[in-house]
């Protein structure tokens, strides 16, 4: 008997492997937003070395330990794969059924309910395919590994009480305590465990017997959740950040609001669930029909025989408590808020089933009804694994709630970016909008910096030049653009309802387009391939305390491996002077390539005391200490300068 279970529950965790790991870098697509935000505080982590405690967000704060796994996934071999916290996910959702299998047996021990022989294993079987708990396994966030937190913690305290364990409490302590920092879902495990001990000392004349157990378990506890525990007291605000952030109804008016969500929440079961499409196929309930009958009948018979019976004590305090997040937060009934509840609804479900096998085993035949009980649970496993695979999987408006436009733009962008010059736009004021381009973009020949202080040109490249301008913060680069390339393709994504920009425009420049002339013609060429095409000055004369701006047209001839400092001296002996590489440092000729034009703007400030005169405008590079070789100029000076114009310096 023993070695049939355990044989049947390798299955149910192979069935449960398999439904969350097969396709899963494709379904979802890749990638939500916060799967990517997992992605770059795991990179984070493996590039500096320290763990977080906190994660203070616009959203309400990130408790880290989701962070940390994922880290420890991209350390594996995952690190440049944008939703590696699947890997973590899926896994605490496969680890999830031998988990509550083993949950589901310590309630057994206590007292058994009707004909319970062989109702976990069942139960594993249902809780592996249950639609919603596949779902949200397969999307890289934390209510998997909630849900597979509360399960060790209820097996451990169940199994010490059972087994009177001074170390199984130590350990049951231990893990709540780690598991506030998941996220806000387990907060409620600790509450759970209490209700469960509850039972344990009533009556309360048994509570001398427990006291020192249930001691060590909260002392425990507390010892695990400190740390985290010091920081919210410290700062109060980040403990009920991300909570707030999702009871806005509640804190409108609780009595009406909870009502109301306890209202979908009861039509989430069998009649209308989740409308995100990303977490649901969109308004699907939690349990097919053939569930629904079980769930019903087996919350009936919990019920019926709850004075009684201490599973059913146990059973029904388990979801009670595991369903209060989603009934006071918005958007009930959010599927993602009711994770926690998932095993003791499989566990309801098939205690229905059996509930029914009873009464039908008097009415029809054994080999029928055996017959009939295994095509109705085949049914069942096989519907959810059709509306995940098939019915989810064709929802139209799947990219969008996973925000895949930026991902599969990062991918285009990094593959042309192999070929041709590739321009990203980077706001300074707002360095996080595009998680896929800080993800995927780093390591590759895309330049990411921000085009309202730099921004490249080209002239006669063999080569396309792509430019993507994030338009909704920047409103000056695309006119500039449009007005240097009037022949330029241009294409506006707007951002799908949950990314954080609202808009991109991707610029593409065609092969050997010529770039206007600047108003000042020179000609000035540098080895290993820099020349001047020509410069912009603000004014042809100045006073001292009085400032011209200059913008040099530098091209690459080829591309560049070395990095220089542009330099100017007004005067052959250097009356005045500035130094610097183009751009303001922002993008060293090092990473210049053919084709490229890029401009140097500056000012120049006329120092008090300078004599009045005319003088020459001499320019130059160096690298190091040493000049670059001037290879051809109009008026060539022997030490690798050349005369490129002139500027007159007035009196006071």
């Amino acid at each position: 008997m023993k070695h049939r279970v355990f044989w049947l529950m390798v299955a149910a965790t192979g069935l449960a492997a398999g439904v969350r790991w097969v396709g899963l870098l494709h379904l979802p697509p890749q990638a939500w937003q916060d799967e990517l935000w997992f992605a770059l505080r795991a990179r984070e982590i493996l590039e500096m070395g320290a763990f977080p405690l906190f994660y203070k967000t616009f959203w309400g704060g990130v408790n880290p330990l989701m962070v940390w796994l994922t880290a420890g996934a991209e350390g594996l071999g995952f690190r440049t794969l944008p939703v590696a916290s699947r890997w973590v996910s899926t896994t605490l959702g496969i680890l999830s059924v031998p988990l509550a299998y083993a949950c589901w047996r310590e309630i057994e021990h206590a007292v058994k309910p009707i004909a319970w022989n062989g109702a976990p294993t069942l139960a594993a079987f249902v809780l592996a395919t249950l639609f919603f708990t596949v779902t949200l396994s397969r999307i890289g966030t934390e209510p998997a590994l909630a849900l597979a937190a509360s399960l060790f913690c209820l097996w451990q305290q169940r199994r010490a009480a059972r087994r009177n364990s001074l170390f199984g409490f130590l350990v049951a302590g231990a893990g709540a305590g780690l598991a506030q920092y998941i996220s806000p879902h387990a907060r409620f495990i600790p509450i759970a465990m209490a209700l469960w001990g509850l039972q344990d000392v009533w009556p309360l004349r048994h509570w001398r017997r427990w006291l020192g157990q249930y001691l060590l378990l909260f002392i425990a506890f507390l010892l695990a959740f400190a740390p985290l525990l010091l920081f919210f007291i410290q700062q109060p605000e980040w403990f009920w950040g991300r909570a707030r952030a999702v009871t806005t109804g509640a804190q409108a008016g609780f009595l009406s609001f909870f009502l109301e969500n306890a209202r979908a929440v009861a039509l989430g079961f069998s009649f209308l669930g989740d409308a995100n499409a990303r977490d649901n196929l969109a308004f699907r309930p939690v349990l097919d029909p053939l569930q629904s009958l079980g769930f019903y009948l087996g919350i009936g018979s919990a019920v019926f025989s709850l004075r009684r019976s201490a599973a059913a004590r146990y059973v029904l305090s388990w979801l009670a408590v595991m369903l209060v997040p989603v009934l006071i937060t918005d958007n009930a009934p959010s599927f993602s808020r009711m994770m926690l509840a998932a095993p003791p609804v499989a566990l309801l479900i098939v205690w229905g089933w059996y509930v029914l096998w009873h009464k039908l085993s008097g009415i029809i035949k054994g080999q029928w009804l055996k017959t009939a009980a295994g095509a109705w649970v085949v049914a069942s496993l096989f519907w959810n694994g059709v509306d995940y695979f098939v019915r989810y999987a064709s929802q139209p408006q799947l990219p969008q709630v996973f925000t895949t436009q930026a991902v599969a733009l990062a991918r285009e962008l990094a593959q042309r970016a192999t070929q041709e010059s590739v321009f990203v736009e980077y706001i300074t004021e707002a360095p996080d909008e595009v998680y896929a381009f800080d993800f995927l973009l780093p390591d590759t020949r895309v330049e990411r910096f921000d085009l309202r202080q730099c921004l490249p040109l080209v002239d006669f490249s063999a080569q396309r030049t792509t430019y993507v301008v994030q338009t909704d913060r920047d409103q000056e680069t695309i006119p500039d653009l449009r007005r240097q390339y009037p022949n330029a393709r241009v294409t506006v994504f707007n951002g799908e309802p949950e990314a954080l920009y609202k808009e991109l425009t991707l610029v593409e420049i065609p092969p050997n387009t010529a770039m206007p002339l600047p108003p000042f013609q020179a000609q000035a060429q540098f080895a290993p391939g820099l020349r001047l095409l020509g410069y912009e000055q603000s004014s042809l004369a100045a006073k001292p305390g009085e400032s011209v701006f200059f913008t040099f047209y530098w091209k690459a001839e080829a591309d560049l491996a070395v990095d220089a400092t542009a330099f100017l001296h007004v005067g052959e002996k250097q009356v005045l002077q500035r130094d610097g590489q183009p751009c303001q440092n922002i993008y060293p000729t090092s990473r210049w390539r053919a084709g490229e034009v890029v401009p140097d703007r500056f000012a120049l400030t006329i120092a008090p005391g300078t004599p009045p005169g005319l003088y020459p405008l001499v320019i130059g590079w160096y690298s190091g200490n040493q000049r670059l070789t001037l290879t051809a100029a109009e008026q060539p000076l022997p030490d690798n300068r050349a005369i490129i114009g002139a500027l007159t310096l007035q009196a006071p």
